[in-house]
């Protein structure tokens, strides 16, 4: 998984602020209260503008769970079994997070949704942040455990079992 920013549905967290406007913000009805989940955005599979799910304590580095958002609507996910890797929230969330998350999604879905666009379209209303294309580059760049290896024509046959 290349970068990861994990944030709360809280208006006066940093990821809100950067991709809605203050009338944006001022219009939500319905903040997270919850402290046994939070929203996240990581790079490795982008398609879909997603948004993923991170039970607090959770450090797994694939599978967390998500839903998606390009060419979604709420009531695709009504129920906890509608996101991609779902057992990991019914086992770590209470019945009550359970709830609001859903409830958050049912409610604000416009609003989490347009998050999901500007974040992954690069379209900031702060001007003072990082796009999404410059904290991957950062990380790519920073990134040692990848090694350009060159082989043989030979090898590269065996490898593939051609002749």
């Amino acid at each position: 998984m290349a970068w990861q920013e994990n944030w709360l549905w809280d208006s006066n967290d940093e990821m809100v602020r950067d991709f809605l406007t203050g009338g944006e913000i001022a219009s939500v009805k319905k903040w997270q209260t919850s402290g046994e989940f939070t929203f996240e955005f990581h790079g490795g599979h982008t398609t879909g503008d997603p948004v993923y799910v991170r039970p607090t304590g959770n450090t797994d580095n694939s599978n967390i769970p998500k839903f998606d958002t390009a060419e979604k609507f709420a009531h695709q996910y009504g129920t906890m079994f509608d996101f991609a890797n779902d057992g990991k929230l019914r086992a770590a969330l209470s019945g009550p997070a359970q709830d609001e998350l859903l409830g958050l999604l049912r409610d604000e879905w416009d609003t989490i949704k347009l998050v999901a666009t500007r974040y992954w379209n690069d379209e900031p209303v702060n001007d003072a942040r990082k796009s999404t294309s410059e904290l991957w580059a950062e990380e790519e760049t920073s990134d040692t455990g990848q090694h350009n290896t060159v082989i043989s024509k030979d090898l590269l046959h065996k490898i593939l079992g051609a002749q």
